[in-house]
């Protein structure tokens, strides 16, 4: 942090004296230019001279003057694009830096925190007595941790697909059927929350690669349940909107900042900093989403509402 600090005191130094420098060597040249003027019509005054001869030196200092300020403001401006295009550059390398560095940490955590504990319900399974309810008990926390591997796996498996033009297989598909597979899925990951399916559209279908849907829908599920309340239920709206198929995840959860709003679709993006952070994930499940529902040319945006919480909203065309 101190060494990008000093980075950006010795950056704004360096443009503030390149700057300067440029200013000061035009009232220079633009001072001598006036005395080398000055000079030459002494001369010719001190001589005989007429008045063509006079025209022809002020229409020489006029041009003269007009060139040092014309190179000025060109040298001037290429200099002040090629400073805003560097620190553009800069910042996208910070940027890249920090979002690498949150991947990394995020991945560790992620990586870490299943099979610890896997490790220690294998352990404990290994013991002898234990009573048939805690053996379920523990098989079943196995298995929930196994699936949380298996959806880390699954996002950076399709993080890179995406990146190399993932091949989709375009067919009909019932959107209904594929949100309620997906809701029975996710509702083992949380069994103590609720989700509800409002549909007015039981039969409406849509042309889609199914799998790419599924991640979709598992994805904007698992967001909504880790960041609600845990009392707060989360409901799945199908509706139409013109000829699109809509799509509406609502929670009453913690809500997002409205300045990060638009970032959170970003690869590797999540709000806060990770070494502190308590909640679960890796800034994989929303740029998925959103490459996803583009390549279906349809739209993914999201927006607090007045209760409390965020709902994400998809469109998909029918």
């Amino acid at each position: 942090m101190k060494q990008n600090l000093s980075i950006k005191i010795l950056s704004f130094f360096v443009i503030g004296y390149m700057l300067v420098a440029l200013g000061w060597w035009s009232v220079l040249l633009h001072r001598k230019n006036t005395e080398l003027y000055q000079v030459k019509k002494e001369i010719l005054q001190r001589d005989d001279f007429n008045e063509e001869s006079v025209h022809v030196l002020e229409e020489e200092f006029a041009r003269q003057n007009t060139m040092i300020l014309g190179e000025s403001l060109v040298f001037g401006l290429m200099l002040i694009l090629g400073i805003y295009f560097l620190w553009k550059a800069y910042q996208k390398v910070i940027l890249a830096s920090t979002k690498q560095k949150n991947f990394l940490l995020s991945i560790t955590h992620e990586l870490k925190t299943p099979l610890a504990s896997n490790k220690l319900a294998l352990e404990t399974l290994q013991r002898n007595g234990l009573p048939e309810q805690k053996r379920k008990e523990l098989i079943e926390t196995g298995i929930q941790e196994n699936d949380r591997l298996t959806r880390l796996v699954e996002n950076l498996l399709m993080s890179a697909k995406l990146e190399h033009n993932y091949e989709y297989h375009f067919e009909k598909n019932n959107l209904e059927n594929i949100i309620s597979e997906e809701i029975v899925f996710i509702q083992r990951k949380f069994p103590n929350k609720s989700i509800n399916l409002d549909s007015k559209f039981p039969d409406l279908s849509i042309i889609c690669d199914k799998q790419s849907i599924h991640i979709v829908i598992r994805n904007l599920l698992d967001n909504a349940l880790k960041y609600s309340q845990p009392l707060s239920p989360v409901l799945v709206s199908i509706g139409k909107e013109r000829k699109s198929a809509l799509i509406s995840v609502k929670d009453w959860g913690i809500g997002i900042d409205e300045k990060h709003i638009d970032l959170i679709f970003e690869q590797f993006q999540r709000v806060g900093n990770e070494e502190t952070r308590t909640s679960k994930g890796t800034g994989l499940g929303l740029f998925i989403c959103k490459e996803i529902i583009k390549a279906h040319q349809g739209t993914i945006q999201t927006e607090n509402h007045s209760e409390g919480g965020s709902i994400f909203k998809v469109t998909l065309p029918i």
